[in-house]
């Protein structure tokens, strides 16, 4: 299996986040995405409570079987060593995907493989 890891602020999560989700899954580059809202001691202005990114992106990704959500850096960690070595243990048959982004391109820039 085959599975991106989508980091970011999501602050809030918001259309063009589903959008990118949708066009990697649809164009096969992985079977299962995983979204991590950030940490809250990320160096971000007005960054809206960790609790709060994760439930919304609960709600925009909920139809989507293939997105799961994760409060993992929301919960301590903030290093994304740490997030990609979390989820190579606890997937550890799976191929892991970095998904990035680059501002101001809207889709995903690079499915980096781990």
């Amino acid at each position: 299996m085959k599975i991106g890891i989508y980091g970011g602020s999501f602050n809030p999560p918001h259309r063009m986040h589903k959008t990118i989700v949708d066009e990697i899954l649809k164009k096969g580059y992985v079977d299962k995405i995983i979204v991590v809202p950030t940490a809250d001691n990320y160096k971000k202005p007005n960054l809206i409570p960790g609790t709060f990114r994760v439930e919304m992106c609960e709600g925009i990704f909920k139809s989507n079987k293939r997105v799961e959500v994760s409060s993992f850096e929301v919960d301590g960690s903030l290093y994304t060593l740490n997030t990609l070595n979390h989820f190579k243990e606890k997937y550890p048959k799976a191929d892991l995907y970095f998904i990035l982004r680059n501002r101001p391109i809207c889709y995903a820039r690079a499915v980096v493989q781990v």
